[in-house]
């Protein structure tokens, strides 16, 4: 029997979401290629961040290798997550035939290239960050640093047989940057379906509002600021923020709208609430763009909430959901009168059902998409 592994830093029952996309993936996997093995090779890392899914995952196909990038100092953090690509790579490029691999822990992508050459195994990237590239957008090391540019050139020698993108802007940047062209499919994440349970508390006690929501990360791609401006601007008796977020800058928008009269803040909202917001916003910083697609705006809509997003135009996540969506450009000269435009339009019951009613059609193309990028990825592991 033939074997696809499928690697990640983190997998269920940790709380981490690349981790329960990986297992979305390989449940697919495995129910259309049933005459393959599905093998999980992932660490025993624990996620700070994010909600607690769900108890008692058990795969007998998973095999976990020890995590070294339990510390706080980011130079210890980032030798153990080097150290553990590398094991990660190795030990799936021998027990496969054919290995994808997801983008945590950073560079592993750089171990898996070499590996899978080495070893003459198939290689398939899904993209969910990239890297080096996440490194230079989060400030820690310069564009043009030699150890930056080495690790560029080496992903460009040793890039994937496959890849699978978040979307066509991502792609083409990835081929342009890198100078390769390969198979690939698009294929999106945080797309769910959504069941709306019980009305919850806080739409019952702002029924009268209308409810804005972040939920899940914030961090470095993600701009505090700017959301804070888009809060302060809102008039309290129009609108209510509820925030569910953890990472690098929650704590930061805390300080910054934490006392905010229209502002409550929650642990955790539930899928079944998500449904009972009426709009989401989705942020992400220029320097992140095409670097990262933030999922959280694919759940949005999947949840049928239009997605606020603060960024720029010439994003995935923005081109995806036009007609659902309004834009905040994280620009100085226009930010004020995009966020005064965008809440006029907001006020307006019309233009929010509207909206609403396109986060419908969105969210079934997305469910049809990411059966396309599924069935055209295993139409090319049958040819191999």
């Amino acid at each position: 029997m033939r074997t696809i592994a499928v690697v990640n830093q983190y997998y269920p029952p940790d709380k981490a979401s690349t981790g329960w996309i990986a297992k979305e993936l390989v449940d697919e996997l495995r129910t259309r290629l049933p005459d393959w093995k599905i093998q999980v090779i992932a660490t025993d890392a624990t996620y700070k961040g994010g909600i607690q899914l769900e108890e008692g995952i058990y795969d007998p196909n998973l095999i976990r290798i020890k995590s070294y990038t339990r510390f706080d100092n980011k130079m210890y953090r980032l030798l153990g997550s080097l150290y553990e690509g590398r094991q990660l790579a190795k030990r799936a490029t021998e027990e496969a035939d054919i290995v994808i691999s997801m983008t945590n822990p950073p560079l592993v992508n750089y171990w898996m290239g070499r590996y899978a050459k080495n070893r003459k195994r198939k290689w398939v990237e899904w993209t969910l960050d990239l890297f080096p590239e996440a490194f230079s957008s989060a400030g820690l090391i310069s564009k043009k640093s030699p150890i930056y540019q080495y690790f560029l050139q080496q992903y460009g020698l040793n890039y994937p047989d496959y890849n699978l993108f978040l979307g066509p802007l991502q792609r083409n940047f990835v081929y342009t940057s890198h100078h390769f062209e390969n198979p690939h499919s698009i294929l999106t994440c945080g797309i769910k379906r959504f069941e709306r349970g019980p009305i919850p508390d806080w739409r019952k006690q702002h029924s009268d509002k209308i409810v804005i929501g972040y939920v899940g990360n914030m961090g470095e791609a993600h701009s505090a600021e700017s959301v804070a401006k888009f809060v302060r601007a809102a008039d309290p008796n129009l609108f209510c923020f509820l925030f569910s977020m953890y990472g690098a800058k929650a704590e930061q928008l805390r300080s910054l709208v934490g006392d905010e009269a229209h502002v409550e803040w929650t642990k955790g909202i539930p899928d079944s609430d998500l449904p009972w917001l009426d709009v989401q916003i989705v942020s992400l910083l220029p320097e992140w763009t095409n670097i990262c697609v933030p999922s959280k705006g694919v759940s949005a809509i999947c949840a049928g909430n239009p997605m606020i997003y603060i960024g720029l135009e010439q994003s995935d996540i923005y081109q995806f959901f036009k007609k659902a969506s309004w834009i905040v450009r994280e620009d100085p000269l226009s930010m004020d009168s995009d966020i005064e435009h965008v809440l006029k339009e907001l006020s307006d019951p019309d233009q929010l059902l509207t909206k609403k009613s396109e986060t419908l059609l969105y969210a079934e193309d997305q469910y049809r998409a990411y059966q396309d990028g599924l069935d055209e990825l295993v139409q090319w592991i049958k040819l191999i």
